[in-house]
């Protein structure tokens, strides 16, 4: 529960919610076409803020697409940049980061170009927040001061409360409290400055915040009845419902049961009422925890239920992993073993990979403690094989937050002694001071950096041993093949009836071959395969091989079934969420990117090894050449697949499905294909 509580607050990227008065007011003004286009720009942004934003994602959508299309129709450059924005706090606000920073980026460079400073310190702010939340801490650390100090020089003070706000967040989320504390403190003189009374409220919810994380929940409150009365008279259901949610959490780790689930009911009531429903996992999801603490099973359960189900419901793909797991583990110590394993399993294979690591772990932890009580040892040593692996990967995170946390502070207190160098320069124009203290900085650096170094190298020593224990042969062929070429030193080619072939193809990658750096594009070209190599071990699907930019893997190869096409399905959507979010990240930072098609077909292959110097296996058959042609008919960013693998999966709930105009394939004829648009948890 407290994971979920201390994030609450932290998130302030200038969106304000209004009364449903103002809402349809600012509406009037949008569809009012004598109004100027700024006016309706503008009034149609706040007013996708205020009444769809945090309620509904689908409608939201469409309103900024009629954003977008009105000013791109009026060639209104703000207009664009507002519908930007726009598509970037969607994202955002569904935990989808990556395109979150794409689309503020876009509009970043149109508020550059406009020259519109409000514009782009309130981008930078965004990014900052967005940035931060990836673990790129310098990054944003850089544009919060930027945003801020721009903020200040416009006198927008109110801005500016907001900006030192996130940037104290992050701080406190990298475990520097007194630097957070900082930036809070600014935050609030500058809140006053402006007479913000609602952003000092937000500034004392995370003062209390704080006082929560330290094991304080008792001055929390305190804080929490300052906020109460500066929030008792305002119309913003969205921040009442934060306060509620960190009030109940205050009460629950004091004890005080009774009141923690009536301020939860209260919560999940007002979230119903208001139809804010991001919250609302959140309320339900602790007072199902509430309930479990207390050994009440049935409201336990009851309410993590509702809690999953929501999270379906909207979407929340983080919430159904938290609700699996916390099912999972209830029914764990109810001795219920069959429910524990369906739950924990739903949250281990909805994760994706490194992602949100310590849910991993705890659903590992269930795995392994419900084959252990079940004597499957097999199983057993598996969960706890992948329990190590992620708890050895939360450590390696932990101490590169760690080093990250102490160069930002470092970088923060080295720019608050070059100020201080420079202020006491011209008080007392001592030259000989500076250059005194600048040495010090200077060989402070020279530690940092030879620091950094140091532990760059022992990371790569240590990579380099692992890689050497590696296999030759398993890295080379399969490991049924490799038995049989053991043992009989050669191998029989084998005829398969039903296998899922998936081929990738990079777009444009021979005309881009000419104008980027070899070293460059190759370097890209193996940091892609690299992750699609971890993905297909990740799935069980057989890697076949490389043909220049394109990628093959095959599923039902070893274990054919409707099993071999799913995992070839799920491993195709996350080699295309992987590119996306490269792809996102590289174009940021205004480096060449890879935009990929994918295409999957379902039929008989012959496999085998070829040769008997530098051997490979490979498979042969109509089917390879139809999985090409289908990939060669598809779409970036979207996965395309054959009737044939269409009809195999397409009674599946988990899978949705656009249907497309059948195709002229050249030594195919007219063929039927489909795109795999998501996969539903």
């Amino acid at each position: 529960m407290k994971k979920f509580l201390t994030s609450l607050g932290a998130c302030i990227l200038f969106v304000q919610v209004f009364s449903q008065a103002v809402s349809d007011s600012l509406f009037s003004v949008w569809t009012n076409s004598k109004t100027s286009i700024e006016d309706r720009t503008s009034a149609f942004e706040e007013y996708i803020k205020s009444a769809h934003l945090f309620i509904d994602p689908d409608t939201t959508l469409i309103l900024i697409n009629q954003l977008e299309e009105f000013s791109l129709t009026n060639e209104y450059q703000l207009g664009i940049a507002r519908s930007q924005k726009l598509y970037g706090l969607r994202h955002r606000m569904i935990g989808n980061l990556d395109s979150a920073i794409f689309y503020y980026q876009k509009s970043l460079l149109i508020g550059e170009e406009l020259d519109n400073r409000t514009w782009i310190a309130a981008l930078k702010n965004n990014i900052g927040e967005a940035l931060w939340k990836k673990g790129d801490l310098f990054k944003a650390n850089q544009l919060y001061e930027q945003s801020s100090r721009i903020n200040i020089e416009l006198g927008n003070y109110e801005h500016a409360s907001i900006t030192y706000m996130n940037w104290g967040v992050m701080f406190k989320e990298i475990g520097l409290v007194k630097e957070a504390l900082k930036y809070y403190d600014q935050g609030l003189i500058w809140a006053k400055e402006a007479g913000n009374k609602m952003t000092e409220g937000d500034l004392l919810l995370n003062y209390g915040l704080i006082h929560f994380e330290e094991g304080s929940p008792e001055i929390a409150l305190d804080y929490y009845k300052k906020v109460e009365i500066i929030y008792k008279n305002i119309k913003d259901n969205r921040k009442r419902i934060a306060l509620k949610l960190n009030k109940g959490g205050a009460y629950s780790e004091l004890g005080q049961t009774d009141q923690a689930i009536k301020v939860f009911k209260d919560c999940i009531q007002l979230c119903d009422s208001s139809g804010i429903r991001d919250h609302k996992f959140e309320a339900l999801h602790a007072l199902g925890g509430v309930y479990a603490n207390i050994g009440d099973t049935i409201n336990a359960i009851t309410y993590l239920d509702e809690a999953l189900n929501f999270s379906k419901e909207i979407e929340y793909v983080r919430g159904c992993i938290v609700a699996y797991n916390s099912l999972g583990k209830l029914y764990f110590q109810k001795e219920d073993y069959i429910k524990a394993e369906e739950y924990c399993k739903k949250s281990f294979f909805t994760i994706p990979e490194t992602v949100w690591l310590p849910q991993g772990e705890k659903s590992c932890e269930c795995l392994y403690g419900v084959y252990r009580e079940t004597n499957n040892h097999d199983s057993a040593y598996l969960y706890l094989d992948r329990l190590h692996s992620i708890q050895r990967k939360i450590d390696q995170n932990k101490s590169e937050l760690r080093l990250k946390s102490s160069l930002v502070k470092f970088r923060v207190n080295e720019e608050r002694e070059k100020q201080e160098i420079i202020r006491n320069a011209e008080k007392k124009e001592n030259r000989n001071t500076i250059i005194w203290i600048a040495a010090i900085v200077f060989l402070v650096g020279i530690f940092m950096v030879g620091r950094m170094i140091l532990l760059k190298k022992s990371k790569i020593e240590i990579e380099r041993e692992k890689k050497r224990s590696d296999d030759l042969l398993l890295n080379i062929l399969p490991e049924h093949i490799a038995t049989e070429l053991k043992k009989t030193n050669k191998v029989i080619p084998k005829h398969h009836d039903e296998v899922t072939v998936l081929f990738t193809d990079f777009e444009n990658f021979t005309r881009l071959s000419q104008s980027i750096p070899p070293d460059k594009l190759v370097a890209e070209l193996n940091s892609c395969f690299s992750a699609f190599d971890s993905i297909a071990r990740k799935y069980a699907v057989e890697k076949i091989k490389t043909i220049g930019d394109s990628y093959m893997v095959a599923g039902g190869l070893t274990n054919p079934g409707i099993d071999a096409v799913t995992r070839t399905i799920y491993a195709a959507m996350e080699m295309n969420e992987f590119m996306v979010k490269r792809n996102a990240e590289r174009l940021l930072n205004d480096q060449f990117y890879l935009p990929m098609r994918l295409g999957i077909h379902t039929g008989s292959v012959t496999a085998g090894v070829v040769g008997t110097w530098k051997f490979q296996y490979d498979i042969w058959g109509d089917t390879v050449n139809t999985a090409h042609r289908i990939e060669s008919h598809g779409t970036i960013g979207k996965m395309n697949i054959s009737h044939s693998t269409y009809s195999l999966i397409s009674s599946m709930t988990e899978f949705v499905f656009s249907s497309r105009e059948e195709i002229e394939v050249k030594g195919k004829g007219r063929m039927k294909m489909y795109f795999v648009d998501k996969i539903v948890t």
